[in-house]
């Protein structure tokens, strides 16, 4: 149990096509190999001429099947890597990474306030969109491209989610996965203190002005009393 097993029977005939035309010759560029019940078609120095369908396609007495590959210049969908925690009050920087072959000239973030667990609404809260076009795009030589971007105003101690999306001269990603993060809550917590704080102190006066009026009013009616 646990081991991988292949079978293949009867025999079967393999063939691979590359933008619809039959692949059966090696070259420096393309190479055909077949071991056992393994046939691999390999490109050597990928271009963009290379872009497009491959397909493979197998056939026996009992039937065919294919299997197709779609090779393209487009970015792969971008992948977080901020913390979900923000160190931030009323912002919140974005960071991810994705691979391209070339330069990313432009990024589209959506983000919004996910529907809290306690609300009785089905309609969750819409999408706010924000765009930037890169003005100095720049080659990565490992081709993967470390971005990032500043989500600003946010409110203060807030959960929310959002998404991307990257471009590059071919076109638009895929978007990414829907990342959750949140604006730093202890602030929201110190300005909360702060604030009954403040308050205690600004009423202390009025209390003091009270009092001491009272203090005032018996004394003057004491005496008042006492002279009559």
């Amino acid at each position: 149990t646990g081991g991988k097993v292949e079978v293949h029977h009867p025999s079967s005939r393999r063939d691979h096509y590359t933008n619809g035309h039959v692949a059966h010759q090696n070259t420096d560029h393309l190479s055909l190999t077949h071991t056992a019940h393994r046939h691999t078609l390999t490109l050597n120095k990928v271009s963009e001429e290379d872009f497009g369908a491959y397909m493979c396609v197998a056939t026996n007495t009992q039937g065919e099947h294919s299997e197709v590959i779609q090779i393209t210049g487009l970015p792969r969908p971008p992948h977080f890597t901020s913390s979900p925690h923000g160190g931030e009050g009323d912002s919140y920087t974005l960071t991810w990474e994705t691979e391209s072959y070339y330069p990313i000239t432009e990024l589209m973030v959506k983000y919004r306030k996910p529907q809290s667990n306690e609300s009785n609404s089905v309609v969750p809260e819409p999408w706010k969109s924000t765009a930037r076009v890169i003005e100095d795009p720049q080659d990565f030589p490992d081709l993967i491209h470390h971005m990032s971007h500043r989500l600003h105003p946010l409110d203060v101690a807030q959960d929310y989610e959002a998404a991307i999306r990257v471009r590059n001269k071919y076109g638009w990603s895929s978007e990414s996965e829907h990342f959750r993060f949140s604006t730093k809550k202890a602030r929201a917590i110190q300005q909360k203190t702060s604030s009954s704080i403040s308050y205690v102190v600004l009423s202390v006066p009025n209390v003091l002005t009270v009092v001491t009026t009272i203090i005032s009013l018996i004394s003057g009616y004491s005496l008042q009393s006492g002279f009559l």
